[in-house]
């Protein structure tokens, strides 16, 4: 596997109200001279368990013996995102927005992360604060800045992590939540269960328009002979629905094995990822930073 080295410092986030196109004119093209695009697949649970990533335990409640505001300082992630070489990265295990930004930069990346990351945050605001408390994680998806890749649309998929039935509660929320946008008032949580909330985005690369898809299924979602699973249904039924629109998919994270029948997957560990078969893509998976899966397709 390709990797990209950068010896740039990762800068704290700071997210104020702005327009973060304004990044894109620093940021180099990526796409390679054969003219190939890399999607990777990344738990950030895998970093942490090979300690690319150090997280402290949740914090729990009880006595403190000093007085004045408490302040924890997260350690900086042993690693750049950009050594993984892609233009696309589907996270899964995303915990708060600072630890992200650090790996993807705003100079070069456009970072989306999912709405689960408001709705199960402790005040439900957006800053470079912002994390999941207890024990979830999300999901999100970072586009490197570059001229002939552009984000052309958002789906939350919030009804993969809804433990009450999808009619209850809104099947998707079109209103993107990207890191440095403005963000409107947030609907009041919605019961969730551990797994994660999906995000999608629709992408345009030289012309040719498709989904990425980062999901992370609950284990019981994931047993091969399991067909009791409503998070599994209700992704198959939206991808179904874009290919019915004549749009191909790229999917990765912790899936259904079924999901695989759409065409090429690369697997490792508990991650892969899997691509429509008119897309021609060859996929294939790395350990350079715990368990990344990859795809990669033609710009031409």
């Amino acid at each position: 596997m390709h990797l990209i080295s950068t010896k740039a410092p990762l800068p704290v986030l700071s997210i104020v109200v702005c327009c973060m196109l304004a990044h894109s004119a620093a940021a180099q093209p990526r796409i390679s001279e054969d003219e190939t695009i890399r999607i990777a697949s990344w738990n950030l649970l895998d970093a942490v368990s090979v300690g690319l990533i150090e997280r402290k335990e949740p914090n729990k409640r009880g006595w403190r013996n000093t007085f004045g505001s408490e302040r924890r300082i997260e350690a900086k992630p042993k690693f750049a995102g950009e050594k993984l070489g892609a233009d696309i990265v589907l996270l899964q295990g995303v915990k708060n927005i600072r630890e992200v930004r650090q790996l993807f930069p705003a100079r070069s990346w456009r970072l989306i992360v999912s709405r689960q990351i408001l709705r199960a945050s402790r005040d439900g605001s957006l800053s470079g604060s912002t994390q999941i408390e207890g024990i979830g994680t999300t999901t999100a998806i970072a586009v490197r800045y570059q001229r002939r890749l552009r984000v052309t649309g958002t789906e939350h998929l919030m009804e993969l992590s809804l433990s009450r039935p999808a009619g209850d509660a809104p099947a998707s929320d079109t209103a993107a939540l990207e890191v440095g946008q403005p963000t409107s008032t947030v609907a009041p949580a919605p019961p969730v269960r551990a797994s994660s909330a999906g995000l999608a985005v629709r992408v345009s690369l030289s012309g040719m328009t498709f989904w990425v898809v980062s999901a992370a299924l609950a284990n019981d979602c994931r047993a091969a002979k399991d067909t009791r699973c409503l998070a599994s249904k209700k992704l198959n039924n939206w991808l179904q629905g874009k290919r019915d629109q004549g749009l191909n998919i790229v999917i990765g994270g912790q899936l259904d094995p079924g999901f695989r029948k759409a065409g090429a997957y690369g697997a490792c560990a508990n991650q892969e990822i899997v691509t429509d078969k008119a897309l021609n893509a060859e996929t294939g998976a790395d350990t350079v930073a715990g368990c990344v899966a990859f795809a990669d397709l033609s710009a031409r």
